[in-house]
């Protein structure tokens, strides 16, 4: 008995065209990583808040803020921030930013060892205010200037709260740009 061969329809053949030029496509992306490190418990975003006495706004964290950017601006390598600052003063370049943030708080002293031990491992997490999506406004807020010139460069972000005894704040930012 001759077996069925499918014929290959028009279809097929225009979806097997498209499939290669978007493998194509996908190839003149170059991605970069880059890794950020904060050490000492992680800071979230407050709202500006107005005074009367000065009719003004200000933001209280606005120190923390410097600090947190100084921070990652010094962790950069010369070659990396020449290559960020490209990017950022070129409005024309396409390119992409997928952020990775783990904010790692602090284990109570108060707590017992077995505590201890379940909060370190991941076990017992930090189901705790401030919420997270205000401890990554803050990365967002910092990360301007360092990373990207406008937010809508940002089209993913993972985030998570653990314990730690080294309480820090940690980023892993993947740069893809299109090279043509």
């Amino acid at each position: 008995m001759a077996s069925k061969k499918k014929k290959a329809t028009s279809a097929d053949k225009k979806k097997e065209d498209l499939l290669e030029y978007v493998s194509k496509e996908k190839s003149k992306f170059k991605t970069t990583r880059y890794y950020f490190t904060k050490t000492g418990k992680p800071e979230n975003y407050v709202r500006e808040r107005y005074t009367s006495r000065g009719q003004r706004f200000y933001n209280p964290k606005q120190t923390q803020m410097d600090d947190y950017k100084n921070t990652f601006k010094a962790s950069l390598l010369e070659h990396e921030k020449k290559y960020l600052e490209s990017l950022i003063q070129d409005p024309t370049k396409t390119y992409y930013i997928k952020l990775t943030m783990g904010f790692y708080f602090p284990i109570p002293k108060a707590d017992s060892k077995k505590t201890t031990a379940l909060k370190e491992y991941g076990v017992i997490l930090p189901a705790i205010r401030p919420d997270l999506d205000n401890f990554d406004k803050f990365i967002l807020d910092v990360m301007h200037d360092v990373l990207y010139d406008d937010d809508k460069r940002v089209v993913e972000i993972q985030s998570f709260k653990k314990y730690s005894s080294e309480p820090r704040t940690t980023i892993i930012a993947d740069v893809s740009e299109y090279i043509e």
